[in-house]
């Protein structure tokens, strides 16, 4: 009896273990296509939590998008010298089950992509302009960082703090693809210094003053 309470307890930990590192990233398709339908608009089935168009109704100019012909313009807040174009589900409907999405980021020179992360997905980054110099962290704390140029394509592996910095005098661009439909991006100076995390948790946390923390938070504060 015993041991069969103990085979019954190790499968229940083997499939939950496996659970969790399912919902670690996007589910296999289960059928060829789920274009993700409108709210509101004529829908069947789900697919990754989105709504399916009908069959009927999918056409080619779904699977495609033209979005990153053009330089991006959304810009970081504080601005930091680089516009970022995604192309995630939101976007690109047709992206629904498929486990991808890009970005293009286009960098003045001396442009920061800051320290972030992508708790969703891996990214592999083409350098299609410029010079750049980029890197990642390791959970020991290993910095792994190179200098790019055109043509060179460099993977940050998912949920690692890494950044991209332009070198050039001129325009830099980056297309990044990454293996999540919504790959999620956690910006982290933004999103430490523009929340609403106490004063005294960031003042022991990075051995500041209270006085350098609110001066930090007053830069990255939404207006």
């Amino acid at each position: 009896m015993m041991a069969a309470l103990h085979v019954v307890v190790v499968v229940m930990v083997v499939v939950g273990l496996r659970e969790q590192v399912v919902m670690g990233w996007d589910g296999d398709p289960e059928q060829d296509v789920c274009v993700a339908a409108e709210v509101g608009g004529a829908a069947q089935l789900h697919g990754n939590g989105q709504l399916c168009k009908p069959a009927a109704l999918v056409t080619a100019d779904d699977f495609v998008f033209r979005g990153l012909r053009r330089p991006a313009t959304a810009t970081l807040s504080p601005p930091s010298g680089v516009a970022r174009k995604l192309a995630n589900v939101r976007e690109w409907p047709g992206l629904n089950t498929q486990g991808m999405s890009m970005v293009r980021a286009d960098f003045e020179p001396d442009g920061v992509n800051p320290p972030h992360l992508h708790p969703r997905a891996t990214e592999i980054a083409l350098v299609s302009e410029g010079i750049f110099y980029a890197g990642f962290i390791t959970s020991n704390g290993t910095l792994y960082a190179e200098t790019l140029q055109a043509g060179d394509v460099m993977v940050f592996p998912r949920g690692l703090v890494h950044f991209q910095i332009h070198l050039g005098k001129g325009h830099g661009v980056l297309f990044g693809s990454l293996n999540s439909q919504d790959p999620g991006t956690i910006m982290l100076p933004s999103t430490l210094f523009g929340s609403a995390i106490p004063d005294y948790v960031l003042s022991k946390a990075f051995l500041l003053t209270h006085n350098e923390i609110h001066s930090l938070k007053s830069k990255f504060q939404k207006r």
